[in-house]
């Protein structure tokens, strides 16, 4: 069974997370806020957490966001409980790293059945956790370090041996069934090929792709940078010719 952290300021949901979870034999661990949900992960990482959206100090979103920062939780199911029943909430909170977000009041069977899809999508994913740092991978790309993972993709900095070069390194762990789906691959490699043609100042350029062992991949070139919910996050808003000059330059795009 696996080990779930559980962090909500409500003395009530912490005892029917433990109820619930528990009966399924996981390892519940209980926090009562985002802070301690951090630490906790820090003494011992999970195989899930699951984080309550408006907590003291910290909210969900905030705390997904500094688990996501280690190295060792980037990949790690994280799933956020709220009561806020709204589109843009729902976006926040996927787009700061979460897997999945679950509506208060939910039933016992919702709950058990996400955190049991989410497990079995960590455990198919399991395979890239080997992809460590110095493993060289189709005889090329030697992995630096996992930067970020959804669905069945996860992406490394690594660095190209023909010429020295980091690269993004987006590898793939479909299911065995889409493995074995011609259409489905020939639509993956057809739009690499189509992608391997553009060529523009302001389009990440694509640098290779294909198939090694079972996995396919997408290799681009590496942008050390921040991302814009990171430069709100730190700036505030931007002012409207910030934002017309990056318009402009995503039109050109």
């Amino acid at each position: 069974m696996a080990k779930i952290i559980c962090a909500d300021d409500e003395p009530y949901m912490q005892r029917l997370y433990a109820n619930i979870l528990g009966m399924r034999g996981h390892q519940v661990q209980l926090c009562p806020n985002g802070q301690a949900a951090i630490e906790a992960y820090a003494a011992e990482p999970a195989d899930l957490v699951l984080l309550d959206l408006i907590m003291p100090d910290l909210s969900g979103i905030e705390t997904c966001r500094e688990l996501r920062k280690r190295d060792d939780a980037v990949t790690v199911p994280i799933l956020i409980v709220s009561g806020v029943d709204s589109e843009q909430s729902i976006m926040e909170c996927l787009s700061c790293g979460a897997d999945d977000y679950i509506l208060k009041p939910f039933n016992p069977a919702e709950l058990i059945a996400k955190v049991t899809m989410a497990l079995r999508r960590s455990s198919e994913r399991a395979g890239l956790k080997g992809f460590s740092p110095g493993m060289v991978f189709a005889a090329r790309y030697e992995i630096i370090r996992s930067v970020g993972s959804g669905g069945f993709s996860t992406v490394f900095e690594a660095q190209d041996q023909t010429d020295d070069k980091r690269v993004a390194l987006k590898v793939f762990e479909w299911p065995p069934n889409t493995r074995k789906d011609p259409k489905f691959v020939s639509a993956f490699l057809r739009e690499s090929y189509e992608l391997s043609k553009l060529t523009h100042p302001n389009i990440v350029t694509f640098r290779d792709f294909g198939q090694h062992g079972p996995y396919y991949y997408m290799v681009m070139e590496f942008l050390d940078g921040q991302t814009l919910d990171d430069l709100v996050e730190k700036q505030g808003a931007l002012s409207e010719e910030s934002v017309a000059l990056v318009g402009v330059e995503v039109a050109r795009a």
